[in-house]
Parts: C-alpha cells; sequence; structure tokens
C-alpha cells in the first residue's frame, strides 16, 4: 500500500478530508454518508495511485460491508473527488 496510501486510509478513517462539489452530490444521489467514507478508509484493503488522473482509489466498504470505492486528491488536505458503490 505504501506510505501515502496508509496516510490516505487513515485521513478517510479519522475524518480528515473535504468532498467536493461534484462528490457532495454524488453523496446525496447515491446515498452515501461520511461515516461510510470514514469506514471505507477504515476497512481499505487497497489504495493505489492513478497516475492518468492524478487521483488515489480506495476500495473500502461501507457501514452495510457493501463494496464501496472512494477517489480522492492529496494536497496537503484530503479532497475527495467522488464515490461509488459495485454494481
Amino acid at each position: 500500500m505504501g506510505k501515502t496510501g496508509k496516510k490516505i486510509k487513515r485521513m478517510l478513517a479519522q475524518g480528515h478530508f473535504a468532498l467536493s462539489l461534484h462528490a457532495a452530490e454524488r453523496s446525496a444521489e447515491r446515498m452515501i454518508s461520511e461515516s461510510d467514507i470514514m469506514e471505507c478508509g477504515a476497512s481499505a484493503k487497497k489504495v493505489v495511485f492513478q497516475e492518468d488522473k492524478g487521483t488515489w482509489k480506495v476500495n473500502g466498504s461501507d457501514l452495510d460491508g457493501e463494496d464501496l470505492t472512494v477517489v480522492c486528491k492529496l494536497k496537503g488536505d484530503l479532497l475527495i473527488v467522488t464515490m461509488y458503490r459495485k454494481s
């Protein structure tokens, strides 16, 4: 997972993040709460840097145990770009 991946996982789990406007809209639309995002960070088994987009993809689960992916950028602070559940 690497040092940065572990840092992102920890920041998510502790609620140290902000939502972009797009992420806030997706959160409401997909009924994903901040607690679900925190659980994704706590349960994440995989954190991958997407070099082509400059984002980090975090794969974990929500509070109901469903697969949840959170995509974020780390530039000092952690900004969540989007999130989705596997269909």
